[in-house]
This record gives structure tokens, C-alpha cells and sequence, in this order.
């Protein structure tokens, strides 16, 4: 039997295996099914956004506590290096200052988050929290 090609037109009422197609399954052009949009094209330029003004602080906080929690472990993963170079009093106050130092950026960092947080918290969730601590204090009476 001579195989045919998928490409062949005549080919069309058969699978790849050669076999008839099931009844119940139709031939699909996937070339009228594909999507296209009828909309224009997004210009670059096209959309006016208002130019914003809120800093989120928070996410200068997590920067600065990255960079103090990489020099602590670094450093502390290094301490014990020190001990195989030639002078360890000199490596150890390095290490020990490096290591110190690196909770500058920590706290730092953790004053910017909690701004952020501060900052950020309305009065409508002021209220919500009253409201939600309102609402454990009357829970207090049920408790034994």
C-alpha cells in the first residue's frame, strides 16, 4: 500500500496513520481559527498616567535589610577562614567590625519598613482594627 502525504489535498480524508478519520471529529483550518484583534495597536505614547507621588519606603527597607543580612552571613560563613590565615587578630577585628557594622543597614532598613507601615495606614483601618479589637474584648465575657 502506498503511503500517502500529509500535505497531498487528496490526502485530507485520512490520518497520519492512514486510517479514516472518526465520524465524529471534523477537519479544523488552523489558519481561520487563529486570533486576530481588530483593535489598533497600542501606541507608546498613547496612555497618559498621572505622574505618582507616593514613595513606597518599604521597598527601600527590604533592599537595605538584603544587604545587611548578605554581609552577616557572608561574614560569619568567612569567620572561619580567618583562622587559617597568617595573622587572626587582624582578620578578627575585620570580621567582627563587618559583622557589627552590618546591623546599621538592618535597622535601617526595619525604621523605613515600619514608616512605610505607619504612613500607609489610614483611618479607615484604624477604625477596622478598633472595630476587630472591640469585637475580642466583647468575646472575653465567653471565655472561662
Amino acid at each position: 500500500m502506498k503511503r500517502r502525504n500529509q500535505f497531498d489535498p487528496s490526502a485530507a480524508e485520512f490520518n497520519l496513520d492512514g486510517n479514516r478519520p472518526s465520524p465524529n471529529v471534523s477537519a479544523v483550518n488552523l489558519d481561520e481559527n487563529r486570533f486576530t484583534s481588530s483593535a489598533e495597536p497600542h501606541k507608546p505614547g498613547s496612555t497618559r498616567r498621572g505622574k505618582s507621588t507616593t514613595t513606597w519606603f518599604a521597598l527601600y527597607g527590604f533592599l537595605f535589610i538584603s544587604i545587611a543580612l548578605f554581609a552577616y552571613m557572608t561574614n560569619v560563613l568567612l569567620g572561619p577562614l580567618r583562622l587559617l590565615l597568617l595573622y587572626p587578630p587582624l582578620f578578627r577585628q575585620i570580621n567582627e567590625a563587618i559583622v557589627w557594622y552590618s546591623g546599621i543597614p538592618l535597622v535601617i532598613g526595619v525604621a523605613l519598613i515600619g514608616w512605610d507601615l505607619i504612613r500607609n495606614v489610614t483611618r479607615s483601618h484604624a477604625a477596622g482594627i478598633a472595630d476587630a479589637l472591640r469585637n475580642l474584648r466583647g468575646l472575653e465575657r465567653f471565655s472561662p
